[in-house]
């Protein structure tokens, strides 16, 4: 049968729609809502412009030599893998003959390489990873506990709230803080750039056919650096510049659908055609990239997955902060961005040590297994092979001389340990520093590791801005979300009870509660008939509010007349409080700010030292024990001086980060504190105002959950009791020990390691 021109025509059409079929990644958008055709064309969009955006972020100079260096950081930086090169054979080759009169000869060889394998000496070579090395000890030593900081308001309340606020962000292991941090670190100093995120996350599944929150809170995240690029107009003289960001995040493709059904009928963008994509290469096409913009100066912020929107718009903090925070190590240009890491400092002497060391390997081995040769009658090419009883053939006739293979090993491994040292002085990453060497006192291994630390200061105080505006960010995001109460609605009981069950982190409230009615019989009463409402026991709806728990370590003293009064009262443990509720109790107090100061600690996040601890506290106690035992002795004959002392003591506790009260017991701190009651006059005493007349009121409950006395019947808070034993963990924080150690050696107060970090 002849093959018309219209039927090639067709195959080719159903080829082609086979292909379509097969390499189709959304559904057919034929029947899909107009709306979905319009988000199409919108999502076109919005594709272009950040394949636009990260073509031109990815292809400047500075960013191109960055990637050279994760490339070389990839390759090199932990590749211990051993593998074993051997010694090449040598091949003679005969160069020329020499015929003697006699008729003997004399062949003079010609020492060759030899490529091939004999299998006989191998020696095992292998980087050692020394850059790796220095970088864990690096993240080890700065990374070493969460960070603390210090609050300043025009509200001391509202600083004291949202200090705590920010704190339980760190110290809850399920907002990934500590983490982050490390990462963050170990990529600022290993590559020169470094960058997270923090934002509001929620993680939940359904158990028993309720929800079932697993995080619920401010969460950090730090971000693969070779997935992440800052804009081509970067200055960073000018923190103005530093606005525009834009990376790249993986996820599986069924819990992408799961929150986004309508992205069927789009062309997503799976991980395989990522380039930077680290997902394994077996399951790339069930994982799909997510790409983020942002650019706060501009407040613009966009995200996508190929040509589907999902987020195109102002940035979604209210106060128009970003979600990404980076930095970088040191700054060798300030066009520059991704700055200079140690790995870059020290890779010339790293390459010169394993050079070294391999050669070494090789002299040794040659000095083990020397050369032997022996006689052959065989002609044409030989070879020699190195290794115990192993003896080489010469052929007849010939001569060769004695292969020497003595050398200074010694000196080699002089020269390697040489480039050791210079990387140690290149970095300041040295061996004290690692808690390998030391001095004969301990405070001279202080100050030698005080020196080491300096030379990271640098990149410390780096890290040091970037936690204080992830603490602005923080606070307005906590501001955004922690106020907000969720309204939940049940039918049944049995629901809510399984709710509750599933969240013991949330306070529920039971707002309305419906029944069931039916129709009872007529009844007449007055001259009118109506018809009798009857409940039923069967619940209609429960209507519920849901807010998160937040724990606190303070109680708020209300003063009734006059908020401004409001005092703070330090607690042994911490109580949960809904979040909404305290946010309502500062606004409706008056305790809201909008002027808050952040200042972290760098040396709070240093690993501390017990036995620097141990001999801070000893010197505490011997500065402190006598004028305590002093203020006890003045308190009833001089009470002034003994509160003038009291007001020293706090000052020292104050710059060594110790609480008053692990120090003097809270009673007797009041008593100290108070000043001496004035004599009443009759005129006082007759008038009923004498001190001491005044009718007193006290709190019911944490966080002044009621402002008046309780009376006999008057039904418990349900938070608790306020506590009445008093050690507050607030105004500690992890200082640097080594410096806390160097002051107790030369007789200063040494400042305090802190125990809640």
């Amino acid at each position: 049968m002849a093959i018309t021109k219209k039927s090639v025509e067709e195959n080719a059409k159903d080829m082609l729609n086979e292909y379509e079929e097969e390499t189709s990644t959304h559904e057919d958008i034929s029947n899909a809502p107009k709306e979905i055709k319009e988000k199409i064309k919108q999502g076109k969009k919005v594709q272009d412009f950040l394949a636009t955006k990260k073509r031109k972020f990815k292809g400047t100079k500075y960013r191109r030599k960055y990637d050279a260096i994760l490339g070389y950081i990839a390759e090199n930086l932990i590749n211990t893998e051993t593998y074993q090169a051997a010694m090449k054979s040598q091949a003679t080759n005969i160069a020329y003959s020499f015929v003697y009169e006699n008729g003997s000869y004399t062949q003079i060889p010609v020492l060759a390489r030899n490529n091939a394998n004999d299998n006989v000496t191998r020696i095992p070579t292998a980087k050692e990873p020394i850059a790796f090395a220095k970088l864990m000890t690096a993240v080890s030593v700065l990374a070493g506990r969460v960070p603390d900081a210090t609050f300043k308001s025009a509200d001391k309340i509202y600083a004291r709230a949202q200090y705590e606020l920010w704190k339980h962000t760190w110290e809850d292991s399920l907002g990934n803080g500590l983490n982050t941090l490390r990462n963050f670190y170990q990529n600022q100093i290993g590559t020169g750039f470094a960058a997270y995120r923090v934002f509001p996350r929620k993680v939940e599944h359904i158990s028993k056919g309720q929800e079932r929150v697993l995080f619920d809170g401010i969460y950090r995240q730090a971000l693969d650096t070779s997935r992440v690029w800052v804009g081509n107009s970067v200055n960073l003289y000018d923190r103005w510049s530093w606005g525009e960001v834009i990376y790249d995040i993986d996820q599986e493709k069924t819990r992408f659908l799961e929150k986004y059904p309508e992205a069927k009928y789009f062309d997503l963008e799976y991980s395989g055609s990522a380039q930077e994509s680290k997902v394994d290469e077996s399951v790339k096409q069930d994982f799909v990239t997510i790409r983020y913009y942002e650019d706060p100066v501009r407040n613009k912020y966009c995200v996508a997955c190929g040509n589907f929107p999902i987020y195109e718009g102002e940035m979604p903090n209210e106060d128009g902060f970003g979600h990404v925070i980076w930095t970088n190590c040191f700054i060798k240009d300030g066009a520059d961005p991704y700055g200079v890491g140690i790995v870059e400092i020290m890779r010339a002497n790293t390459e010169m040590y394993d050079y070294i060391m391999r050669l070494s390997a090789e002299q040794v081995e040659a000095e083990i297994s020397p050369l032997l040769f022996g006689t052959n009658t065989g002609v044409g090419e030989m070879t020699y092979r190195r290794g115990p009883n192993v003896i080489n053939p010469k052929g007849q006739g010939t001569s060769i001389d004695v292969v020497k293979t003595s050398g200074n090993v010694q000196q080699s491994i002089i020269f390697s340990d040489k480039q050791k040292q210079i990387i140690a002085e290149n970095t300041g990453i040295n061996d004290i520093l690692a808690g390998q060497a030391g001095e004969g006192t301990l405070g001279a291994t202080v100050i030698l590791k005080e020196a080491a630390l300096n030379r990271l200061t640098i990149p410390r105080n780096n890290v040091v801005s970037c936690l204080e505006l992830d603490a602005y960010i923080t606070v307005s995001w906590i501001k955004q979300t922690y106020g907000v109460e969720k309204i939940m609605k049940f039918s049944t009981s049995e629901e809510l009870n399984q709710f509750i069950q599933n969240n013991p982190t949330y306070f529920v409230e039971e707002i309305e509660r419906e029944y069931e009615q039916s129709q009872g019989e007529d009844i007449e009463e007055d001259g009118e008939s109506f018809s009798e409402v009857m409940p039923d026991t069967k619940t209609k709806s429960i209507t519920v509010s849901v807010s998160k728990k937040v724990p606190l370590g303070f109680d708020l003293k209300m003063n009734l007349e006059n908020p401004e009064l409001d005092e703070i009262e330090e607690l042994s443990d911490k109580y949960n409080m809904p979040s909404a509720k305290l946010m309502s109790l500062l606004e409706e107090r008056g305790h809201m700010s909008d002027s808050l100061t952040i200042i972290v600690d760098g040396s709070s996040m240093l690993l501390p030292s017990e036995e620097i601890n141990k001999q801070r506290m000893t010197e505490i106690f011997t500065v402190l024990n006598p004028i305590i035992m002093q203020m006890i002795q003045m308190k009833d004959q001089i009470p002034d001086m003994a509160r003038a002392l009291l007001k020293s003591v706090e000052r020292i506790l104050e710059v060594n980060k110790e609480s008053v009260y692990d120090w003097i017991p809270k009673d007797i701190y009041d008593t100290l504190s108070k000043p001496a009651m004035p004599q009443p006059s009759i005129a006082d005493i007759a008038q009923g105002t004498a001190p001491g007349q005044a009718e007193q009121s006290t709190l019911g409950g944490p966080m002044g959950l009621t402002g008046k006395a309780p009376t006999p019947n008057q039904v418990p808070n349900p938070i608790g009791d306020m506590t009445q034993q008093f050690k507050s963990d607030f105004n500690k924080e992890i200082v640097n020990p080594m410096k806390g150690a160097m002051n107790a050696s030369v007789g200063r107060a040494a400042k305090p390691l802190g125990k809640n970090a």
